[in-house]
C-alpha cells in the first residue's frame, strides 16, 4: 500500500514540475519593481494535485527558479535588471478558464 502511494505521489510531483515548466509566466512591473507574477496554465490538471503538499512544493520550486532566471513568456527583462527584487511579490496561478486556483 505504501509503495502505491509513493508511486502516485512521485507521479504527481513530476507532473506538477512539468506543468510549472510549461506554464506561461508573466511579471507585473510598476516602475522598476515587481508587484506580482501571473502563472497561466493551459489546462486544469494542476487542480487535482492541490492537496498534495509535495507536488505543489515541486511546482512552486520550478516557478521560483524560473522567476530567478527571468524566464518570462512575454516580457524581456534586461540582464542588468537583475537587481530587481522579486521577494514579497505575490504569485498567482490561473487555470485555462482564467480562475485563480493557487497563490503564494
Amino acid at each position: 500500500m505504501y509503495a502505491m502511494f509513493y508511486t502516485t505521489l512521485s507521479h504527481a510531483t513530476r507532473t506538477c514540475q512539468s506543468l510549472a515548466e510549461q506554464a506561461s509566466l508573466e511579471p507585473l512591473l510598476e516602475g522598476c519593481a515587481y508587484i506580482g507574477f501571473i502563472v497561466q496554465l493551459d489546462d486544469s490538471q494542476f487542480e487535482k494535485y492541490l492537496k498534495l503538499h509535495k507536488a505543489v512544493s515541486a511546482f512552486v520550486r520550478v516557478i521560483e527558479k524560473r522567476i530567478e532566471a527571468q524566464d518570462f513568456t512575454y516580457l524581456y527583462v534586461h540582464p542588468a535588471s537583475s537587481e530587481l527584487d522579486s521577494a514579497g511579490a505575490p504569485r498567482v496561478v490561473f487555470n485555462a478558464r482564467g480562475r485563480v486556483i493557487y497563490n503564494w
